[in-house]
């Protein structure tokens, strides 16, 4: 079964694959519908079997969702979903065939196996990372990152939480983002203001003030940082860092970051997570 990745439409694309799966070709085939095309890169490079075939309405998490769900309806057990974990995975959300990355996306799942050091020591500029001096600073810049990240990250589970009807999508970082040296600062409040001033279909009252106390509430709870930080959010604030004197290159496209990140994954690091055990249990169930 080849990718029909490029057929125009959802609806065309849901029946090519209704067509394909019936082939008695691919009646030994599992297919694995994930968001995108990068993410079909992905799992390719790290393919499991040639058994599994991997393929995207390219449309995102919802559609993904009901493309495994029809496609199952239609008789097709051995069809199955990857997404991004978002806040699911944290509200025990789920869906019958889907499974989550471990981390709150795909992105969030790369930097938790390791490959931002790599990154780090590629690009950062060579007397902030010789000899001694490697480790601690790529802690430093890592947890830098990471900690704003969960800041903004905050909101959004807020958001999430309380179907808030805050709108993300767009967000100007510079608006309340600085970078100091090593550090990634957030101006919470900038931040909030911001979110508020470009959301006029916001389904919450609450104002900025109380908008922040409710994220200072959410991070006494101590959720695990890789469950609230958003990739997007986290590859912005890095190149932001790397757009400054800490860099040996300047300008970086995001991505060309994420495509690095993807690049240096390791397959040790993927076989350590649950979302490869998932998918090698496949392999005995079909």
């Amino acid at each position: 079964m080849s990718s029909l990745r490029d057929a125009i439409g959802e609806e065309d694309w849901m029946s090519a694959m209704l067509m394909a799966m019936r082939n008695g070709m691919n009646s030994d085939r599992i297919l694995v519908v994930v968001e995108g095309i990068t993410d079909i890169s992905f799992f390719n490079t790290h393919r499991l079997d040639d058994r599994i075939l991997y393929d995207s309405p390219e449309s995102g998490k919802s559609e993904v969702i009901r493309a495994v769900s029809k496609l199952r309806s239609a008789g097709n057990d051995a069809v199955y979903g990857v997404c991004d974990a978002d806040f699911d995975r944290l509200s025990d959300v789920s869906h019958e065939g889907i499974y989550f990355t471990d981390a709150h996306d795909l992105e969030m799942m790369l930097v938790e196996g390791g490959v931002v050091d790599k990154f780090i020591m590629h690009f950062a500029q060579r007397r902030l990372t010789n000899g001694a001096l490697a480790v601690p600073f790529c802690h430093r810049i890592k947890q830098s990152v990471l900690l704003a990240s969960y800041r903004l990250g905050l909101l959004k589970w807020f958001n999430y939480l309380n179907r808030a009807g805050l709108n993300f999508k767009g967000m100007r970082y510079p608006d309340f983002i600085s970078v100091n040296e090593t550090d990634v600062i957030v101006d919470e409040m900038a931040y909030i203001s911001h979110v508020i001033a470009r959301s006029p279909g916001r389904q919450t009252p609450l104002g900025s003030a109380d908008l922040l106390n409710e994220m200072r509430r959410l991070d006494l709870t101590t959720p695990d940082c890789y469950t609230i930080c958003n990739g997007h959010d986290f590859v912005y604030l890095l190149k932001m860092l790397f757009d400054t004197p800490v860099s040996v290159r300047n300008s970086m496209r995001l991505d060309e970051i994420d495509s690095y990140m993807r690049m240096s994954y390791d397959r040790h690091s993927f076989s350590a997570t649950r979302l490869h055990s998932s998918l090698s249990s496949l392999l005995t169930r079909h």
